[in-house]
């Protein structure tokens, strides 16, 4: 049998095979003693190199130091000396840590075969089915679990957190209320619940179930900006910023980054760094607010983005240079997290129009290294760029369901594209860059479709500048709520935004314009979660009218 430092196996392995190196190895362990612990283990191993118990006690303290690949090598000499449910735990929890899913699974379906009904096994079996977004085959690992523990918290907000991803949120509601039953202090249970709320746009309730939370923990920063989140949809912005700075858990810096954080005091001419931070398009809409900052003293502004918007930030008015996140100079006067601007700025709805930084375009392009802008003829067709699809999204399923909600597929936009009297009134360019069906490349050419990200283009754009150019060519571009939506608007482009019946708080809830983009955006929204169709007729009533069709063929 196994040994565990903290639990009574070490005891049995000890009357099994008493060893008093592996006893006072064990003891410092315990202890915390954990260098004393590991060079007794390493001594222990000098005599008996394939004792089990020391190689998989030495693997748990290398894989806490973040030695990995050494940790690695001595769990699977422990697991081959002794196939031990939990040595073969400990194996797949640091494989998992390595991104070796494959052998982690393998270990793991090894360990459930000597004890199925081992509710550590199965538990991180599950986390690594829904970190994998197989979340079929985790929901049955799951009712495993709540066969063996049916009022464990955790588990009824998993079953919660399936039926959430499925789209059945009554359902969900059902099972994160049992949850919170079960454990009335369970913060990942209050959370899901007031996204359940959030979901149906059940705002009071929403509210209700957030300072519920705060109430249990008043200090939990997922709580505080869950709170934020509901008070942004329900368009009380100022109140809503200071609870938003908790997601600042997420936006991490170097440690030996030592600007203070602005508040919003004048910078005296000295060097402002803002960080970018969550996705692309939120980058894209608040870099506007380096112009703002400029009139708080910043001399010298820099942005520290992602690559992909490196090029197309440094165009933005009022940035003076864009660095990696990982590159931030030393020497700046202060820096501020990018969506921490509004709050230092002091936005409100109510004084939106007089506060917000409102001048588009706020990125000014170069001239393109190819042909560049070409104005349509007066008898041409409409030059429109379409997407029907956000990225990819990083998070499982499980914790992330916003691109599912927010993203069309290619069949749904289809009668859109071949609407026969938008043809030769319409000249489509396609701005789907992933997510594309294997047919498209074909389709794209036979119809006479512009597909600049085709999978046999010559020079496929490369970066957001390269789309930007792509975009400044066209006379409208619609699509989803995406980094290219707030691309298209801050270049003042004609934009028309396809949007979920459960909108970003940022787009308002009923509003068909944008406080953000005056001017250039215009919101065609689901009436009824999950029809996209009704979207599409709407759009292509619009676009129908826009050419003219209405009035007859194209002459």
């Amino acid at each position: 049998m196994s040994a565990e430092p903290g639990d009574d196996r070490a005891a049995v392995t000890q009357a099994d095979a008493p060893c008093p190196s592996l006893a006072e190895a064990m003891a410092a362990h315990n202890a915390g003693r954990v260098d004393e612990a590991a060079a007794l283990y390493e001594r222990l191993l000098e005599v008996e190199p394939d004792n089990p118990d020391a190689l998989n006690l030495l693997a748990v303290i290398e894989k806490d130091a973040g030695r990995l690949e050494r940790a690695a090598s001595l769990a699977r000499r422990a697991a081959a000396y002794l196939a031990h449910p939990y040595i073969l735990g400990h194996l797949a929890e640091i494989l998992s840590a390595k991104g070796e899913t494959a052998e982690a699974e393998a270990a793991l379906r090894q360990g459930l075969e000597l004890a199925p009904e081992n509710v550590q096994l199965l538990s991180q079996r599950l986390d690594l089915l829904a970190a994998q977004d197989r979340l079929a085959e985790a929901e049955v690992v799951n009712a495993r679990l709540l066969t063996l523990q049916p009022q464990r918290a955790d588990i009824l907000n998993n079953l919660g957190a399936f039926a959430h991803a499925r789209g059945a949120v009554d359902l969900a509601e059902v099972h994160y209320r049992a949850a919170l039953a079960a454990d009335p202090g369970h913060r990942d249970a209050h959370h899901n619940l007031s996204r359940v709320h959030l979901d149906r746009r059940e705002l009071e309730a929403c509210e209700a179930v957030c300072r519920e939370a705060l109430a249990l923990a008043p200090d939990h920063p997922q709580s505080l900006r869950d709170l934020g989140d509901v008070l942004l949809f329900q368009e009380r912005w100022a109140e809503a910023w200071p609870y938003y700075e908790h997601r600042l858990s997420q936006v991490t810096v170097s440690e030996s980054f030592r600007p203070p954080r602005w508040q919003g005091e004048d910078l005296g001419g000295g060097t402002l760094i803002i960080v970018c931070e969550q996705g692309l398009g939120d980058s894209l809409q608040f870099v506007r607010y380096a112009s703002w900052v400029r009139g708080r003293g910043a001399g010298r502004v820099v942005v520290a983005a992602e690559p992909a918007l490196t090029r197309i930030l440094a165009l933005a008015d009022g940035v003076d240079e864009v660095v990696a996140l990982d590159a931030l100079p030393m020497e700046a006067s202060a820096w501020i997290p990018m969506m921490s601007l509004p709050l230092v700025h002091g936005l409100t709805l109510e004084r939106v129009g007089e506060l917000l930084p409102l001048g588009l375009p706020y990125l000014r392009l170069p001239a393109s290294p190819g042909a560049g802008a070409t104005p349509r003829a007066p008898d041409g067709p409409l030059r429109v760029g379409l997407f029907w699809a956000g990225g990819h999204h990083t998070l499982p399923r499980l914790i992330s369901r916003t691109d599912d909600q927010r993203s069309l597929d290619l069949g749904q936009v289809l009668p859109l594209m071949l609407a026969p009297e938008l043809d030769g009134r319409v000249a489509w360019t396609l701005l789907q860059r992933d997510r594309r069906p294997p047919y498209l490349d074909d389709l794209a050419r036979r119809m006479g479709w512009r597909d600049p990200f085709a999978s046999d283009a010559a020079a496929p754009p490369g970066d957001l500048l390269d789309t930007a150019w792509i975009i400044q060519d066209l006379d409208l571009v619609i699509g989803v709520d995406s980094a290219l939506i707030h691309l298209s608007g801050a270049l003042n482009t004609p934009t028309w935004m396809l949007d979920r019946a459960t909108p970003c708080w940022r787009w308002g809830r009923d509003r068909p314009q944008s406080d953000w983009y005056p001017g250039a955006l215009t919101i065609f929204r689901q009436t009824v979660s999950g029809d996209w169709d009704g979207v599409i007729r709407a759009v292509r009533a619009a676009l129908r009218a826009r050419v003219g069709a209405d009035a007859g063929p194209p002459g």
